[in-house]
């Protein structure tokens, strides 16, 4: 769960589940969804702690059990912000207004999709190698945003060769 606090109240807060995930690091795809019980823990997290600002939880969730159980709390901005702002909910131009005492008003995130630059491609090629359409809308992954402006793409592929 992604979100925006003030004063113990989350004000904005979009909710992603991994597709795509790889060993030791963030899900390359992500599915953007309603939990209604992941959000109320969350809840009474924040209240808890009078928390303040942006902030991504991990949450692992135990089928066994039917509970959440939190492995990490950022109060940062995460590596999947894109799929927010592609769900709907655009974190950093909210907490800007909000900062300037301009409430803007409650977005909500609708269940979408969002995939990494590479998982994209790979994917789409997998799909176009059988004769089939790519199945993946391009505005729904990192790609859209790599083709717009190649240059961090691009500095991060000479930076792992260094």
């Amino acid at each position: 769960i992604s979100f925006l606090a003030s004063g113990g109240k989350i004000l904005y807060y979009s909710i992603q589940k991994g597709l795509v995930k790889e060993t030791f690091s963030f899900a390359r795809g992500i599915e953007f969804l309603h939990e209604p019980a992941l959000l109320e823990l969350a809840h009474r997290m924040v209240e808890r702690l009078d928390y303040s600002g942006i902030a991504h939880l991990d949450f692992r969730y135990q089928p066994e059990s039917d509970s959440y159980f939190l492995v990490d709390f950022n109060a940062r901005y995460w590596s999947t912000l894109l799929g927010s702002l592609t769900a709907g909910v655009n974190f950093p131009v909210l907490a800007t207004r909000y900062s300037l005492d301009q409430t803007p008003s409650a977005p909500d995130f609708h269940p979408e999709t969002f995939f990494s630059t590479r998982v994209a491609t790979r994917l789409a090629i997998r799909r176009l190698a059988k004769g089939k359409r790519p199945g993946i809308r391009i505005r729904n992954s990192q790609l859209f945003y790599t083709i717009r402006d190649p240059l961090p793409e691009l500095s991060m592929l000479f930076r792992r060769k260094a």
